[in-house]
């Protein structure tokens, strides 16, 4: 019995983990970017309402809740620092599309 609710639960983790998109961004393209939706294609038809933005840096993890699919000047500073291979993340996104994920890791070429 025990067997079966380990395989269960693994088997329900490893759905939750796949729920996250992967984009990967050059870095003069999230230099640019003024919007979530400039880096999210899937997003490009949808009304943002909110999402976080987690950087997870060398020295600590900054978290920015944002209300509308523009940065802020926060977002905009911290994300014009990050280099080739680091990567941050969208979460808990809210929009009035169905078929997009709460979350995505960007990964900057």
């Amino acid at each position: 019995m025990k067997t079966i609710l380990f395989c269960l639960f693994f088997i329900c983790s490893l759905g939750a983990i796949s729920q996250a998109g992967k984009i990967k961004i050059s870095e003069a393209k999230l230099k640019t970017a003024k919007s979530i939706k400039d880096i999210i294609p899937e997003l490009k038809d949808c009304e943002i309402t909110s999402y976080l933005t987690v950087f997870s840096l060398k020295s600590s993890v900054k978290e920015f809740d944002v209300k509308n699919e523009f940065f802020t000047p926060e977002v905009k500073s911290v994300s014009g620092s990050l280099i080739k291979g680091e990567k941050f993340f969208f979460e808990k996104i809210k929009c009035n599309c169905r078929n997009v994920r709460s979350s995505y890791t960007i990964l900057i070429e």
